[in-house]
């Protein structure tokens, strides 16, 4: 017996059925507006490797101010520190980040619904250059002298273990380092906001709450969500 999957044919009456409106010689108009897209949307399409590196914050009108007044005040301190001025009147703030192929969201963006976007992984060097991985939620994005920056929400990593709070199976080699090193205890109870560039984000997250004070974070390694 064999099995093959719909996902490809159901995406495709998806597309078709958005062609079609009300119930009068729906085949006519899928025809009919199918022969306009083909014609308007050129089949000479030519990709570049730069597709892949490029990255960009995108301009649109979906921040939510009414959010931004709740951490105006701390950004604009966090922001001194680490640039050694206030933020200038003219400073644009950014609800989305575009590097390659990922989109990255914030919680300025208000068309976000139920996407959780904003959850990342950061690498964060430290003086003597040795990496370390810390999670938060992206605020908002914005730029300094061209370059990309985000405001994070970062959550304290916890001492615990995650491997601890599950029954390990004995019979996987090694299995309690490779369960703590997919996922992350944090605690959410506890969190400051810092600026970072851009470059520090290693991929989206998910979060799962353990209880009141902590998370259970595990990174995506593998993209899947679109905008």
């Amino acid at each position: 017996m064999y099995l093959f999957s719909l996902f490809a044919s159901e995406s495709c009456l998806q597309h078709f059925a958005k062609l079609a409106h009300g119930s009068v010689a729906l085949g006519e108009q899928i025809s009919f507006w199918w022969s306009v897209f083909s014609e308007i949307h050129s089949k000479q399409v030519k990709y570049f490797p730069t597709l892949f590196t490029n990255e960009y914050l995108i301009n649109d009108a979906f921040f939510d101010w009414n959010m931004m007044q709740n951490y105006q005040q701390q950004f604009n301190l966090v922001y001194n520190q680490m640039f050694g001025t206030f933020p200038d009147v003219s400073l644009k703030y950014h609800c989305r980040y575009e590097r390659g192929l990922c989109l990255y969201h914030s919680l300025m963006y208000n068309r976000r619904k139920n996407c959780n976007s904003y959850n990342v992984c950061v690498n964060i060097c430290t003086d003597n250059t040795n990496s370390n991985l810390c999670y938060g939620q992206i605020l908002f994005f914005f730029y300094v002298e061209e370059k990309p920056f985000f405001f994070l929400k970062q959550f304290m990593n916890s001492k615990n273990k995650f491997s601890r709070l599950v029954k390990p199976i004995e019979q996987v080699k090694d299995w309690s380092m490779f369960m703590d090193k997919y996922y992350s205890i944090l605690r959410r109870s506890i969190s400051h906001l810092v600026i970072l560039p851009c470059s520090c984000i290693v991929s989206k997250c998910l979060f799962f709450p353990l209880n009141k004070d902590f998370l259970v974070c595990t990174p995506i390694e593998l993209e899947t969500e679109h905008d």
